[in-house]
């Protein structure tokens, strides 16, 4: 079984001026579209949230403190387009405080392959059986170091057979130029998780055929996207 990709995303954590990223600002600055581009927005009616900008296959979602830039689709080709959108918003404002930026690939396996069992078995789940203690989920996680930044590594078996394997490639930098100029490491950033999946965990992805994360126009604000969870040294969404 192959492992589908799901919830691929750009973050970017700044202090971000909301007055600026409306509607006509993110079609402006972040799509690069002409004046009058007709964009589709979602609003919230019966919560608190963000709005949502989408054209195309890409959504954008500004908040304070967060611009997630979100593919309909996850594979490669979106991704890229995404972290082009990305570049274009921090050289557009390059006045906006940034802290950091992620870059996020996920896999979901329906059963979890045997070599990621391996890697998540511990003697600590047989010293826990021993003493009528259950397991019903299990996780790991890494940070590595990668050109210079950070690769960070999860890796969770929810109840039952399924499992999840997240990449979060994280860059610390304040520096809004350095930034966009990381986005083009996106090639490299698909070229060390293909690695890890076929050497290191021996396991297989799917690369050309990415599912749909969501769907932009059925709901808002629902748990494929989640709530913002910053690690110590990485950024999800």
């Amino acid at each position: 079984m192959k492992g589908i990709p799901y919830d691929w995303n750009v973050v970017l954590l700044g202090a971000w001026n909301l007055a600026i990223l409306t509607p006509e600002g993110v079609a402006k600055r972040v799509f690069e579209l002409p004046p009058g581009t007709p964009v589709e927005v979602q609003v919230a009616i019966d919560q608190l949230a963000p709005l949502r900008v989408i054209y195309g296959q890409q959504m954008v979602i500004p908040s304070k403190d967060t611009l997630l830039i979100q593919p309909e689709i996850s594979n490669i080709t979106s991704l890229s387009i995404a972290t082009a959108a990305a570049a274009r918003v921090l050289v557009s404002l390059p006045e906006t405080p940034v802290r950091a930026a992620g870059i996020n690939f996920r896999y979901k396996y329906d059963t979890i392959p045997a070599s990621l069992q391996n890697y998540l078995g511990s003697p600590l789940d047989n010293a826990l059986a021993e003493t009528d203690f259950s397991t019903t989920a299990r996780q790991l996680k890494r940070t590595m170091s990668w050109k210079g930044q950070y690769l960070n590594l999860d890796i969770t078996e929810d109840q039952g057979p399924s499992c999840k394997i997240e990449f979060n490639f994280h860059n610390p930098s304040t520096d809004s130029s350095a930034l966009a100029e990381w986005m083009k490491e996106l090639p490299a950033m698909a070229s060390t998780v293909e690695k890890l999946v076929s050497e290191i965990f021996q396991i297989q992805v799917e690369h050309d055929n990415g599912s749909q994360t969501a769907s932009f126009r059925q709901h808002f604000g629902g748990s494929s996207l989640g709530p913002l969870r910053e690690g110590i040294a990485g950024v999800y969404i």
